[in-house]
C-alpha cells in the first residue's frame, strides 16, 4: 500500500499541473467557480445561451471562486484545495481508527487503504465536489465518536458535507441511527432536529443569495437522470467482489456490534455508504458515489488490522489472515487503473486537442459551442453550456427543447463552434446542427477529427487566404 501511495503522489502532481479540465464533471465545477469569482450568478434557468448553471451545492464552487480571485485563473490552486481535502480525509480516518483501537499501525493501514482505494485513486487530483464532501463526512464521524459537546461540531461538519454535495448524508445517517440503536433515542431525535435546523438554515441562506432558482438547479435538474438497476447492481457487485475480504470483516463487525456498541457507528456507515452507492446506476454517475462505502471499508480495514494483531499473534490463523490480506491487495490492484504515465489520465492527443480548444476560447470572445466546460478561466469567452451531459438528460426528459442549440447556430449567435467527429457524435448537440453550422460558419481547422468552426463572415472579411482552412 505504501508503494501504491507513492504512485498516488505522482498522479496527484501530474493532475494538479495539467492546464486544462480533466473531465466533464471537473469542467462544470471549474466553470461555475470562474463565473462566481467574476461576480456572475451560477444558479440560473436554462433559457438562452450561454446555458450556465450547476447542479452542485455551493461550498466548493464559491471556495473555488475565492481561489481564482486570490491566486489567478490557473487551475492548480483549485486542485490543490481538493487534494488537501482528499489527504485530510485519510488523516481523519487515521485518527478515527487510532482513537477507537489504540493501535497506530492500524490507523496507518486504514489511511493507506483509503488513498489507494480504486474509487478514490481514480479521482485523485480532480477538482470535484466529492472530496470536501467526504472530508466533512468523516470529520463529522470523528467528532461524533469523541462524544459530548463535540457532537455539535459533528452536526456542523455533516452540514458542510451536505452543502458540498447534496447526496452526502450517509455519515450523518449512520451517526443518528447508531445513537438511536444504542438506546439514546431522545438524544438522537434532538440531534436529528438540530441537523435538520442547520441544513434548513443553509437552505434559507442559499435562497436569500441565489433565489428560488437555486432549488431548481440542485433539486429539480438532477432528478431527470435516467436510472439503470442493472448498471447499479453491476457496479456494486464489482466493488463487493474486489473488497470481499474487507467486506467480510464488515459483516462480522455488523453482527458483533449487537454486543460491542463501539463497532456500531463504523458498521452502519459502511451500510449506508453501500446503500447510497447504488446511485451509480444513474446515467452520468461517476465512481465518486462509492466514496462513503470505500471510506467506511478503510475504517473496517483498520479495525481488522488491530484485532488480528491482538488476537492472532502467531499460528495458522495468522498465516491464513496474511494470505487473505495479500489476496485482497491483488484484487485492489487488479480492479484499479493506476495511471503512472507522465500525463496520468491524459494522453498526448488529449493535450493537443485541449490546447486547440483553449486557443479558441482565447481568440474568440463570445459564446462558443463546445461539449466541454472549464475552458473559460483567463478568457473573455463563455462555453454555450458548462454541463452538456445534464442538458442532454433534460432534453431526453422533455424538460428542454431538442433544438436548443440549433436556433442560436442558425442565428449566428456563437462566436465559434467545436464539434466532435461522428464517432464522438455531433448529434450530441441536436439534429440538424451540423447543417446549420455549415450554412453560417466555416471550418477553420480540424484537430484529431474535431471541426473548429468560425463565423463565415470572418473568413470573408479576411480576404483570400484569410481562413486557416478556408480552402
Amino acid at each position: 500500500m505504501a508503494i501504491l501511495a507513492g504512485l498516488l503522489a505522482v498522479r496527484l502532481w501530474t493532475h494538479i499541473r495539467y492546464p486544462f479540465p480533466l473531465d466533464l464533471g471537473e469542467g462544470t465545477v471549474i466553470s461555475s467557480a470562474w463565473f462566481a469569482g467574476r461576480g456572475e450568478p451560477v444558479y440560473r434557468a436554462i433559457l438562452q445561451p450561454p446555458y450556465i448553471f450547476t447542479i452542485y451545492n455551493p461550498l466548493l464552487v464559491y471556495l473555488g471562486a475565492l481561489v481564482f480571485r486570490v491566486f489567478g485563473w490557473h487551475l492548480a490552486g483549485l486542485r490543490i484545495i481538493t487534494s488537501a481535502f482528499f489527504i485530510g480525509s485519510a488523516v481523519v480516518v487515521y485518527r478515527f481508527v487510532v482513537n477507537q483501537t489504540g493501535v497506530r499501525t492500524a490507523g496507518v493501514a486504514a489511511a493507506l487503504f483509503l488513498v489507494v482505494e480504486r474509487h478514490f485513486f481514480s479521482r485523485a487530483g480532480y477538482a470535484v465536489t466529492d472530496f470536501p464532501a467526504i472530508f466533512f463526512s468523516l470529520l463529522g464521524l470523528y467528532f461524533w465518536r469523541l462524544g459530548g459537546r463535540r457532537r455539535y461540531w459533528a452536526i456542523a461538519a455533516f452540514s458542510l458535507a451536505f452543502f458540498s454535495k447534496q447526496t452526502s448524508v450517509a455519515a450523518a445517517a449512520a451517526a443518528i441511527v447508531s445513537m438511536y440503536l444504542e438506546g439514546r433515542r431522545g438524544e438522537s431525535v434532538r440531534l436529528l432536529g438540530l441537523l435538520a435546523l442547520a441544513i434548513g438554515a443553509g437552505f434559507a441562506i442559499c435562497a436569500l443569495f441565489f433565489g428560488r432558482i437555486f432549488f431548481v438547479n440542485t433539486i429539480q435538474y438532477p432528478r431527470v437522470a435516467p436510472f439503470s438497476g442493472a448498471a447499479a447492481l453491476r457496479g456494486v457487485g464489482v466493488a463487493l467482489g474486489l473488497y470481499a475480504f474487507v467486506a467480510g470483516g464488515w459483516l462480522w463487525m455488523l453482527a458483533r456490534a449487537r454486543r460491542d456498541r463501539g463497532l456500531l457507528l463504523a458498521a452502519l456507515y459502511v451500510l449506508f455508504g453501500l446503500l447510497f452507492s447504488f446511485a451509480v446506476g444513474r446515467q452520468g454517475a461517476s465512481r465518486s458515489y462509492f466514496f462513503d462505502f470505500a471510506a467506511g471499508l478503510s475504517i473496517v480495514a483498520g479495525y481488522m488490522w488491530a484485532w488480528m494483531r491482538q488476537h492472532w499473534a502467531a499460528g495458522g490463523r495468522a498465516a491464513l489472515a496474511a494470505a487473505a490480506v495479500a489476496l485482497q491487495m491483488v484484487l485492489i490492484v487488479t480492479g484499479t487503473t493506476y495511471g503512472i504515465s507522465p500525463m496520468s489520465d491524459k494522453t498526448r492527443s488529449d493535450f493537443l486537442r485541449d490546447s486547440a480548444v483553449k486557443a479558441m476560447f482565447v481568440e474568440h470572445p463570445g459564446v462558443i459551442l463546445c461539449r466541454d466546460g472549464g475552458f473559460e478561466p483567463g478568457t473573455e469567452a463563455t462555453g454555450a453550456t458548462n454541463d452538456l451531459c445534464k442538458m442532454l438528460q433534460l432534453m431526453g426528459a422533455g424538460a428542454l427543447p431538442r433544438d436548443i442549440f440549433l436556433r442560436p447556430a442558425e442565428q449566428g449567435v456563437f462566436s465559434a463552434a467545436i464539434v466532435p467527429g461522428r464517432q464522438g457524435g455531433e448529434s450530441s448537440f441536436g439534429a440538424g446542427l451540423l447543417e446549420a453550422l455549415e450554412t453560417n460558419y466555416v471550418v477553420d481547422h480540424e484537430v484529431l477529427g474535431e471541426k473548429f468552426f468560425v463565423p463565415r463572415r470572418e473568413t470573408e472579411e479576411a480576404g483570400p487566404g484569410g481562413g486557416a482552412a478556408a480552402g
